[in-house]
């Protein structure tokens, strides 16, 4: 029925609350599970492209 169960988390502890269920979910279905990191847009002001900030290099910052 399902192949793969996407499970996206913004980092904060309540959406780690999900993760049991979406344990027994996949286990029932057979599935893998991926988890996603959701992070908020990179601002614009962020970058320099001056100094050599780009909004990839500072968005790549993020996901660290």
């Amino acid at each position: 029925m399902y192949t793969k169960i996407l499970v996206p988390l913004d980092g904060s502890e309540l959406s780690q609350h999900i993760i049991p269920f979406v344990q027994l979910m996949a286990e029932r279905f057979g599935c893998p599970v991926e988890l996603v990191r959701v992070i908020d847009p990179v601002s614009p002001a962020l970058a320099d492209p001056v100094h050599d900030r780009y909004l990839d290099r500072v968005a790549e910052g993020f996901a660290d």
